[in-house]
């Protein structure tokens, strides 16, 4: 994985999320209150991926990180805000948590001067047409809106990023990254591939409007309530036995746990013996599984193993553990 590849993907999430709406600070004792029971919170509610913070470490004082950017990363970034608005859209009128006369009001009124005539017509001749053409087309609108509004204003900001460094060739731009990031400060880098200031608002408003009716909805808020039952079972399903992770798994496991060369003494003729890797998985899980380095590259090599998982297969291997049918 390259340095950019790195960058973009630290830079894509946040590190450190809102306090857990489940965690309780009750007359100074932290406490977990996910399964109305007592028991203590031991990070005080804070949500984070500071597990990745020592390898970022060890990338910047190797590399030259802040050089590692790039126009691309960005645009990523803001697509995946768009795309995010054309699913809510479909799933809103999917499974009717939309009224389509609520939706033409709504894209109105957030996007009244930025809509092109042409769609604006289009909003009102769609309401005839079937749902497969609506759900097709409503969508169209608004990411169509949006991503005008980014190339263009996105082109503005480059082009006065280019005469403030004086870049004139690829070879100036390169040399200035490190100015460019610096610029941050400024909010200059993570603005720099962006909507513009009053689309900006625009979309915050019609953000607001499809968290309220979609996100929000008794039918998502049922359907995040079983994907989140679907993988806490899977996660005490695998920490009780891990043996039931499949062999690629209980081999990138060991990778992490041992130090390079560790793995020499479990391979047959070239390659690693999963079946003697179970055999010490037993061991370690029964006599090792206080100590904090094993527990932790457990822990991580599952939660890396979910999280990998398409909707389907995590509910086909909900299944397969529990023995449902």
């Amino acid at each position: 994985m390259t340095d950019h590849t790195l960058w973009g993907i630290l830079n894509h999430s946040k590190k450190q999320y809102e306090t857990c709406s489940y965690y309780c600070n009750d007359k100074d004792k932290s406490r977990c209150n996910l399964i109305h029971e007592e028991k203590s919170c031991n990070s005080s509610g804070i949500m984070s991926l500071e597990f990745y913070e020592n390898d970022l470490n060890d990338i910047v004082q190797h590399t030259k990180f802040d050089e590692c950017w790039s126009v691309e990363a960005e645009v990523v970034n803001i697509a995946d805000e768009i795309a995010q608005r054309h699913h809510d859209i479909e799933d809103g009128l999917e499974y009717n948590l939309i009224l389509i006369d609520e939706l033409v009001d709504e894209i109105k009124n957030s996007f009244k001067d930025c809509i092109i005539d042409e769609d604006k017509k289009r909003l009102e001749e769609l309401k005839n047409k079937s749902k497969s053409i609506q759900l097709r087309e409503y969508s169209a609108i608004i990411v169509n809106t949006l991503t005008s509004d980014v190339i263009r204003s996105s082109q503005e900001r480059l082009e006065s990023l280019k005469e403030s460094l004086d870049i004139k060739t690829n070879e100036n731009f390169y040399n200035n990254k490190i100015k460019i990031v610096n610029l941050s400060n400024k909010n200059c880098l993570n603005q720099l591939i962006n909507f513009s200031p009053k689309v900006k608002r625009e979309d915050k408003n019609f953000k607001k409007f499809l968290r309220d009716r979609v996100l929000n909805s008794f039918k998502a808020q049922r359907m995040d309530g079983v994907g989140n039952h679907i993988i806490k079972e899977l996660f005490k399903a695998y920490i009780d036995n891990p043996q039931q992770l499949p062999d690629k798994t209980i081999i990138s496991l060991y990778i992490n746990l041992m130090s390079e060369g560790g793995l020499d003494e479990y391979k047959v003729n070239g390659k690693i013996s999963v079946g003697k890797l179970r055999n010490k998985l037993q061991v370690d899980h029964n006599n090792r599984f206080r100590e904090s380095n094993y527990i932790n590259g457990l822990t991580r090599t599952i939660c890396d193993y979910i999280s990998g998982m398409t909707d389907r297969y995590a509910i086909s291997e909900h299944r397969k553990l529990y023995n449902y049918k």
